[in-house]
Order: C-alpha cells, then structure tokens, then sequence
C-alpha cells in the first residue's frame, strides 16, 4: 500500500478495508452459487438415473421397468416354463433383506420395495424382520399389508423370527447384543420356514433352484437384480478374475459384492471355529483368499447353496464374535462358512 492510504499504526485505511471486505464477500457468494449449482445438478442426476435409466449405465432392454401386472403376467407365464428356459429364469429370482423392528428400518423398508417396484424387480421380495413383539408384529403386518402388498406387488412379503441378537455366555446366560446375528439366523429361518421357501421331508430345500438374493436395508435398487452376469455393461471384472471368470449364477456357483475385507479370518482360529482341524477353510491360500471369498452383500446363490450356507454361517458366527467381538463378525463369519463348504463367490 502507498504510504498515504496507511493509517499511523499500520493497518490499512478505511476506504482499503472496506474493499477487501467487498472483495471477500463477492467471493463467498460466488462459492455459494457454484454449490448450490452442484447440488442441483446432482439432484438432476439422480432423477435422470433413476427416472431415465441410461443403456450405458444399465445395459440392455432386458432391465426395462416393468409394471406390477407385467411381472405377475411374465411370472404366471413362467410357471409351466422349463428350468432352462431364459424367460423363466428371470422371474426364479427371491430377494430377501434383515431388519428389527424399529422405525428406523421400517423406513428403510419401505424405500427398498418401493425401489424393487419401481425398477421392476422380477420374482419375490421379502423383509424380514427380527425380534418383534406381539404388538409391533401385529402393526408390521397391517402395515405391511396396507402399505406394500396391496399397493406395491403382491409378491412383497414380510416374514417375522424370534429375536437372534443375544450374545450368551458358554452357560446360555445373556452378557451382552450383537444385532447383526439377526442376518444369518433370520435368514436361515426365513429358507427354512417361510411359505415361499421351507423344507422338503429329506431336510432339503423345496425348491434349490430358486435364485436366493441377500441384501441390506440400507440398499435402494436402481435396477433389477437378476443372475446373468456376462454382459460387461453391467458388470465391473477385477483383473484377478478375467481368467477363471464365472458368469452366471448356477448351483455350486454363487456370486458376491467383493468387499475390501481381506484374508484377516484367516488368521483366526479355524479349528475351533469350524470344529473341523481339516476344515477346507483351513488350506484356502492368501490368494485364494483374497479372490473368491472377500464376499459381502448382494450375497446370491441358489436355494441349495445359501441354505448350505446358512446352516454354516449360523454354526460359526457366534465363535467369529467370541475371538472377533467387533464390527464385521458376522461378515468374516460368512467368508468362512463359503470356504468350509468350498463355495468360491
């Protein structure tokens, strides 16, 4: 500054501080602007993915949306249709999810079947919902009821089980809640016993063929699920699996989100978790590891895959939270029972 705009103790005159204040707040106000421009476009984007659906983000015309009566008329036609018919195999498709009872996931209840029919989701959708009492289970179906079924699709279920969550002691006495058992044994319950699903008189599936889908809550369909994976459209390839890729989902071929879980389970003690010294879990390599089982949700497989292991699942996550008493215990427990039962995802 010149000398002469210089007050005596040395800060800026009166007429220099006024512009810089201008200055800044024209700034600030550009910045403003630039993000409420960024969230207006995102805005815009979201509506234009969800709306719009885009074929270089959602691949071909076979994930049109299809309206309620559509899917029930496609699904009606399938029913007479052979195992290996490709029509008939879009609608063999069960997506099932894990929740409480609390408002909180009864929102995020609703959101998901509201995407599912919105999308078009072929074949069934279920929540179930865990550790209800008589009174909240009775409004969870009315709700149900009022709300899903008889204005979504008649194909969206809810199945109520006991509460899992108790972490007991070796006596059996309660020491402590962790909420996550509800997905492996909700979801064991729910193959095992629910209309839709259930158990033959050999203890097999009544139906193995069915494409089961596991899901989270928390997750908004933006397109159907379906089991087809060969289209690279649809599908992001790590490059450790080009080479043995798999691309359809078929017994003894199950498919996974891979997560960034690594092969920690493999430093636990799998002897004691899998009751099995020579357990398959045990001579998996840190490679193989790290390729076929690092498997988080969308879990998919056929009904005779997850229910084999569900029942694994179950028998080891109590003994994964026991060594592993963290967050992600029942996901390590899941890698496991995949590589007891030699289930490469």
């Amino acid at each position: 500054l010149r000398p002469s705009r210089k007050l005596n103790n040395g800060h800026a005159s009166p007429s220099v501080a006024k512009a810089e204040r201008n200055r800044i707040s024209k700034n600030r106000s550009k910045e403003y602007s630039n993000q409420f421009v960024s969230v207006v476009f995102f805005i815009l984007g979201i509506i234009f993915l969800t709306s719009f659906k885009p074929t270089f983000l959602f691949g071909n015309t076979k994930h049109e949306v299809m309206t309620n009566q559509e899917i029930g008329d496609r699904s009606s036609t399938n029913d007479s249709a052979s195992d290996n018919d490709a029509e008939h195999q879009l609608t063999r498709t069960h997506i099932v999810f894990s929740t409480d009872c609390s408002q909180f996931q009864h929102w995020q209840s609703y959101l998901l079947f509201y995407s599912a029919m919105k999308v078009g989701q072929p074949g069934h959708v279920t929540r179930i919902a865990s550790g209800c009492s008589d009174e909240e289970a009775q409004k969870a179906r009315d709700w149900h009821e009022e709300h899903v079924s008889d204005v979504m699709s008649s194909k969206f279920h809810l199945h109520l089980t006991p509460h899992f969550s108790s972490v007991k002691d070796e006596t059996g006495k309660k020491k402590g809640d962790y909420k996550f058992f509800n997905k492996p044994f909700g979801f064991k319950h729910w193959m095992e016993n629910a209309d839709e699903m259930g158990m033959d008189e050999n203890g097999n599936m009544r139906d193995e063929d069915v494409v089961v889908i596991l899901i989270d809550p928390d997750m908004y369909l933006l397109r159907p699920i379906l089991t087809d994976f060969s289209d690279d459209r649809d599908t992001i390839i790590g490059k450790r699996h080009v080479k043995d890729r798999k691309f359809r989902v078929s017994h003894g071929s199950p498919f996974a989100q891979k997560y960034g879980l690594g092969t920690q389970w493999r430093t636990f003690d799998l002897a004691f978790i899998t009751g099995d010294e020579n357990s398959n879990a045990k001579k998996v390599s840190k490679e193989d590891g790290g390729k076929w089982y690092p498997a988080g949700p969308p879990y998919i497989g056929t009904a005779r895959d997850m229910h084999q292991i569900s029942t694994k699942w179950c028998e080891f996550v109590p003994k994964v939270h026991k060594e592993y008493p963290n967050l992600l215990a029942e996901m390590f427990a899941y890698c496991i029972a995949a590589a007891h039962l030699k289930l490469e995802h």
